[in-house]
């Protein structure tokens, strides 16, 4: 008799305890965003209308063009932090590796139809059952480029975590658990990572999601939680000192379904009875029910509401609240929605943008061999292969960085496959071209003088980088464009100021060559030297400033020009802010420079090929 009076004792705390637990702290009431949050409510009808065109056109373009074909696995990196109060691995909540893979395993069954149990689905519903062809893995590379496991252990700044509810969503910064600094633990970047956090909730909640639809405004706290203890299906009985799912043995939570239930939500898929008794869930394949009174349970085949004979509510559906073994179905339908997110426009689509793409820092192949990489942070198997051109692979096959050997001239384009994804790069392939010679263009007397590549050495279609280091005195700018056959730079210092000059080629190939040359007397001959000069003042100057030009006479003669061009050239990023065209036969000349910002110029004049330049300053 007594044993029968505990068996009854504990099957009513059991009880009890369930109509306690919340299996899930989301939902979408649209009737109550659209009043209280339009904005939000618009960005959801905008998803709507994307899942619709996806699934009405999943076989053209609305797929991401980055997958081998529509139905190309999709494979999610996932970042799993668990919050612990300074147990043991393996114990408590500081939960082991081999409950968190246990938990990745489930996922990868379920969203797959691979699971065991799915024969209990209802013959009714199998042929509506579904494969969205997702796959989970957890990290190999943490957002650094390091090598880890997938998982980050932090000791939690309170006991326990208690979710809060807000206006329309989940209170992250009152719930504390996505934020190092309030006890819990900051995401992984949420455009690469699936982040789930695992956690003592209280309050019996056992997780939550964000929807897709709040990531423009809420990507720090983008993924899902969990409770500890409703983690995963193994290692669970370390857990059941403290766990109050767990009597005599009994947990209706322990098959890692809540984590299959709060995911769906982070793909988009709402609950079956669309959060609302007899509501929309926007899945065709799913029935109309009505809203479970209680969480938990399973009811028995067919359940009966909203009007849905014969075959009644989809109980067995993961985005119901029955228990972990009652549940074992997503229908075709919710796997299409699932896998709209991930398209061109859709709200996941950088998964697959970020996740598997060739690094462009290798562009061209100037030498024999270099190397190319890709983002790879699941670390699958790569599969690389040279498309066209003249290059091969000579090491790193299956890995995600290869060595490229190129065999010659012109470009090549490399490919990248992995699962279902496959990247292209295409990269230049040329002989390493000399830059031997600077010719002086012309050398104007004060602070000017022009530089040009010599036009043997000089190559069509290349941009040329200039750098100018070790200055010793004066003001520096150079400004230059492909002109003709040559590049050229400007360079204006006082007398005998110094530098080294460096010519590299952009994005072509080429070696740099430095010069150095010390300014000095720019004008040997000392002929040159009697053209204009100019000067400025006050220098510093606020609104206006009289510029002033020696043997301006001198000047109209020797450049055979009636006018003269005045430029003011922004030292920090050698363009002209502004321009004057004025007669040349003038001595004096008054600027405005009221609507230039405070800064240091160089004030150029221009005549025919000559130029003269002045350093000065603009205060406000």
């Amino acid at each position: 008799m007594k044993t029968i009076l505990t068996a009854f004792l504990s099957l009513l705390l059991i009880n009890a305890i369930k109509a306690q637990t919340v299996r899930c702290g989301s939902e979408l009431n649209l009737p109550l965003i659209q009043q209280t949050n339009p904005m939000r409510y618009q960005r959801i009808m905008e998803l709507e209308e994307h899942t619709r065109r996806y699934v009405t056109t999943i076989n053209n373009s609305t797929q991401n063009s980055r997958l081998v074909n529509p139905n190309s696995i999709i494979v999610i990196p996932v970042v799993v932090h668990v919050l612990h109060r300074g147990e043991a691995i393996g114990t408590g909540r500081n939960i082991s590796l081999a409950q968190i893979q246990s938990q990745i395993n489930i996922l990868n069954e379920d969203f797959r139809r691979l699971n065991a149990d799915r024969i209990n689905t209802p013959i009714a519903f199998q042929t509506v059952a579904g494969d969205a062809n997702l796959e989970f893995r957890l990290a190999c590379v943490d957002p650094t480029g390091n090598i880890t496991n997938g998982v980050t252990r932090t000791l939690a700044g309170i006991e326990r975590f208690t979710f809060v509810s807000g206006n329309n969503g989940t209170d992250e910064v009152a719930t504390r658990i996505k934020f190092t600094d309030r006890g819990g633990r900051d995401a992984w970047p949420t455009d690469r990572y699936l982040n789930i956090w695992v956690c003592d909730l209280t309050g019996g909640t056992l997780g939550y999601a964000q929807f897709p639809d709040e990531y423009t405004t809420k990507p720090t706290t983008d993924g899902i939680v969990c409770h500890s203890y409703a983690f995963g299906n193994q290692g669970l009985v370390n857990q059941q000192q403290n766990n109050p799912f767990w009597l005599n043995g009994s947990n209706p939570f322990n098959l890692g379904r809540t984590a299959t239930h709060e995911i769906g939500h982070w793909l988009n898929l709402r609950h079956i009875w669309g959060d609302a008794n007899c509501g929309n869930d926007f899945v065709d394949d799913t029935p109309t029910q009505q809203r479970p009174t209680a969480n938990g349970g399973c009811p028995t085949f067919p359940s009966i509401s909203c009007n849905n004979n014969p075959n009644g509510n989809m109980f067995m559906n993961y985005m119901d609240y029955s228990d972990d073994a009652c549940m074992n179905i997503c229908t075709q339908g919710q796997s299409q929605r699932m896998r709209a997110v991930f398209a061109q426009g859709g709200p996941r689509a950088h998964f697959i943008n970020n996740y598997f793409r060739i690094s462009n820092t290798v562009n061209p192949i100037c030498g024999t061999e270099a190397t190319l990489t890709v983002s790879n942070p699941s670390c699958l198997p790569v599969t690389w292969s040279i498309v066209s051109g003249q290059a091969s692979i000579i090491n790193g096959q299956g890995t995600n960085t290869v060595s490229i050997l190129r065999t010659g001239t012109g470009t090549a384009t490399i490919r990248a496959t992995a699962g279902g994804y496959v990247d292209e790069i295409q990269v230049t392939l040329g002989e390493p071209l000399p830059v031997t010679q600077l010719n002086v263009f012309q050398q104007i007397c004060g602070s000017g003088v022009q530089w040009w590549l010599d036009p043997n050495v000089w190559q069509p279609n290349t941009i040329y980088n200039w750098t100018f280091t070790n200055v010793q005195s004066g003001m520096l700018i150079t400004s230059g464009t492909t002109a003709g056959s040559s590049m050229y730079a400007w360079l204006y210092g006082d007398a005998n100021s110094s530098w080294n000059i460096t010519v590299t080629p952009q994005n072509n190939c080429g070696t740099g060559t430095t010069y150095s040359t010390v300014w000095g007397n720019p004008c040997p001959d000392g002929n040159c030297c009697q053209i204009a000069r100019i000067s400025a003042s006050p220098n510093p100057a606020k609104d206006e400033m009289i510029v002033t030009i020696d043997n301006s006479k001198q000047l109209e003669t020797k450049a055979r020009n009636t006018s003269i061009q005045l430029e003011l050239i922004d030292v920090s990023s050698g363009q002209a802010v502004k321009r004057w065209k004025l007669p040349a036969n003038q001595q004096q000349y008054r600027l405005n420079v009221a609507d230039i910002k405070k800064g240091q110029y160089v004030l150029s004049i221009i005549n025919g090929k000559h130029r003269e330049g002045k350093h000065i300053v603009i205060e406000k």
